[in-house]
């Protein structure tokens, strides 16, 4: 057999190999579930810090490798808040969960007025506020990372 040959043959079965592969880590993008739940720590007139617990969950057969997720706090359609950005890998097990805890999002009051008010009168009453939260990760693999974003509606009541 000529080398051109081998060499194509080769090269076929391996891009075969690595769609297979890229398709199955694609799906599972697209699986992961994102379940956050919410406490307000600190609540005053200069601001107030959201504090996140995250639960992720991969009900696939694939191992995943994710980054620490970024999350941005939204309220009609404006960002109120973000969490810090950290360059950290997790490993999340085939049909298994982790836990991230105290992702905080501070949120100054005096910087957005108009957003301080609608957030603050509701929640000094001890009412809820409805808002987005916006997770933003990556999945991480040895040909590349592949970004996703999930998106929930949440109701922020003062603890």
């Amino acid at each position: 057999m000529s080398l051109l040959k081998s060499t194509l043959i080769a090269t076929g079965i391996g891009g075969s190999f690595a769609l297979f592969f890229l398709g199955r880590y694609k799906n599972a993008s697209k699986e992961i579930q994102v379940l956050p739940s919410f406490s307000i720590p600190n609540f005053g007139l200069k601001g107030l810090t959201v504090e996140i617990n995250l639960t992720i969950k991969n009900p696939t057969t694939v191992t995943l490798n994710i980054m620490y997720p970024f999350m941005r706090l939204m309220l009609g359609g404006s960002l109120i808040g973000s969490s810090q950005v950290i360059n950290q890998v997790i490993k999340i097990p085939s049909y298994g969960e982790v836990q991230i805890n105290k992702i905080t999002i501070p949120i100054s009051l005096m910087e957005e007025l108009d957003l301080g008010l609608s957030l603050l009168s509701p929640l000094a009453s001890g009412a809820s506020v409805s808002a987005e939260l916006v997770t933003v990760s990556a999945l991480s693999f040895w040909f590349g990372d592949i970004a996703f974003e999930r998106t929930t509606k949440v109701n922020l009541k003062k603890s």
